[in-house]
């Protein structure tokens, strides 16, 4: 823990589907040292986590090897990730993210992130991507 009161975690695999459950038992080890998180904190934040590694995995994945950097933190302010991955850039705007038509059969995973979390962002960053997000805890 550090001096503010936040828990961190951190964990590097292959940006593979394999990884989506490492990143949840990640998840699950640091909020074992959180007190007081509740449900539909917990719940929002993992459901726009899941969606960010997923789209890393389908997107990054499907140029070959990516490489991706998870970075946790629960405090008693928010819940927070940062994803790292090596894999091409990517031209997106997480806040113009929107719903797709009900029948489309993708699409949904940036928009479901933003509306579980307070912020998401993007950035390039030395040739990283860099996804963040931020739950502020309600209870």
């Amino acid at each position: 823990m550090s001096a503010d009161g936040v828990h961190h975690r951190r964990l590097r695999v292959p940006a593979t589907p394999e990884c989506l459950e490492q990143v949840h038992a990640l998840l699950a080890d640091l909020l074992v040292d959180v007190d007081g998180v509740a449900d539909a904190d917990r719940t929002s934040f993992e459901i726009a986590l899941a969606e960010l590694v997923a789209n890393v995995v389908e997107h990054a994945g499907a140029h070959g090897a990516v490489g991706l950097t998870v970075e946790l933190g629960a405090g008693p302010a928010d819940l927070t990730a940062d994803l790292y991955d090596d894999g091409p850039p990517v031209d997106v705007d997480p806040g113009a993210a929107v719903l797709p038509d009900a029948l489309a059969e993708r699409g949904r995973g940036l928009a479901l992130a933003r509306a579980a979390v307070d912020d998401v962002s993007y950035a390039l960053e030395a040739g990283t991507n860099h996804w963040s997000i931020t739950r502020r805890r309600r209870a």
